[in-house]
């Protein structure tokens, strides 16, 4: 099993201090859009579409959706009237910025490094920028994604939580795939990288520019270098606390989104074989799931004193309920919608709630926690399955 490493960008791979950074590039956009736009109409709802998105917590709303909510209506002018202006800023003004920043030659060596040892390396940007602004950002640090191959680059096209919003790096982890082996956050931000990486189980190294004296998981590159060799040997966990289990819950319809995106939908009812589901069965049998087990389940536990759990098996639900005549699309919308309900659901518990006891048919004694940790298990579950019918159909 292969190490995967999730690398911040900003401050980590790329000198850019963004105290000097985002006002040159408030400055350079308000100017550019000036003759559409009063700048100082354009900053103030530029600034709020961004809280938008690092506040939201809705996994069938992009980033990108969160932003053009609040950003259009703020400045009075629909998105597509902007467009080819906003592309002409990235494609023409942005560049500019470089200035701001400087490369790091040592995050170009370490990365060079990572991949030599056949780790597996996602930019773990904040993705509150679009996929052409951070891609320049790779380039200008001396690691352009023509040359190097990120298993994946965040950006507010493809996702739905940010930074310091634990999901957003179950996200990550759901978009990969959910790998088999141990990942890794590297960032130089305890409150943005570190602690939100932490309360996933995920390994943290906070990377600083001077070498670290303090302990083994902080330091240089140098030192990252040795720690990561430590840590490709140990077994990933995942803790089961309110904030971990809601974060994965909330990641799984997210990262199933951008994931099916790449396919033409109308084959989405293609099945790799014939005892294979295809995609839309596994949305089917997920959002039932869902609505059938999931809620009613945590329903009862949140409010019956020590219910019995029967076991279902639903498996048999994609020939009985004929999955494969369903709409795919809207299934995938369902299973969105009725986790977001869930969600909603679990919101209002308390603290001592998550551990309010249960007997299931199966697995005897249990706790709302626990039965949520096996369906984010589920969910992972098929998530690789997914993947794995996208690389079929791909032809992959």
């Amino acid at each position: 099993m292969s190490l995967t490493v999730l690398l911040d960008m900003d401050d980590t791979l790329l000198t850019n201090e963004m105290e000097r950074f985002l006002p040159a590039y408030l400055q350079e956009l308000s100017s550019h859009l000036q003759n559409r736009v009063p700048q100082d109409r354009m900053i103030q709802f530029l600034l709020a579409g961004t809280k938008a998105m690092v506040q939201n917590q809705l996994p069938g709303k992009t980033l990108e959706q969160a932003f053009d909510e609040v950003f259009y209506p703020g400045i009075g002018c629909a998105k597509n009237e902007l467009s080819a202006q906003l592309a002409d800023f990235y494609a023409n003004a942005y560049p500019a910025l470089k200035s701001v920043t400087s490369v790091r030659p040592d995050a170009v060596e370490f990365v060079e490094w990572a991949f030599s040892q056949g780790y597996r390396i996602a930019i773990a940007t904040n993705p509150l920028f679009p996929k052409t602004a951070i891609e320049q950002r790779l380039a200008w640090a001396g690691l352009p994604v023509t040359k190097y191959p990120f298993a994946l680059v965040t950006s507010f096209e493809t996702f739905h939580f940010a930074k310091p919003n634990p999901a957003y790096f179950a996200e990550i982890l759901g978009q990969l795939e959910w790998p088999e082996g141990p990942a890794v956050m590297v960032g130089n931000s305890l409150k943005e990288d570190i602690q939100p990486a932490q309360a996933l189980g995920i390994s943290t190294f906070h990377l600083q520019v001077e070498a670290s004296q303090n302990g083994a998981n902080a330091g240089n590159f140098s030192q990252l270098k040795t720690w990561l060799k430590k840590v490709a040997k140990s077994q990933p966990t995942q803790p089961q606390t309110p904030q971990a289990l809601t974060a994965l819950l909330s990641s799984a319809p997210a990262a199933l989104q951008t994931l099916s995106a790449g396919l033409d939908t109308n084959r989405w009812n293609q099945r790799p074989k014939e005892n294979e589901w295809s995609l839309g069965e596994i949305f089917c049998h997920l959002r039932d799931v869902d609505i059938e087990v999931t809620i009613p389940r945590t329903q009862r536990i949140q409010h019956e004193d020590t219910p019995f759990i029967t076991a279902e098996v639903t498996d048999v639900w994609a020939e009985k309920r004929h999955y494969l005549q369903e709409n795919p699309i809207r299934a995938l919308e369902d299973f969105t919608q009725a986790r977001t309900r869930l969600l909603l659901q679990l919101q209002q518990l308390g603290a001592a709630d998550w551990s309010r006891p249960a007997r299931h048919a199966i697995f005897g004694p249990t706790t709302l926690g626990e039965l949520l940790a096996f369906t984010i298990t589920h969910d992972q579950n098929h998530i690789r399955q997914v993947a794995k019918t996208m690389r079929w159909l791909k032809g992959e």
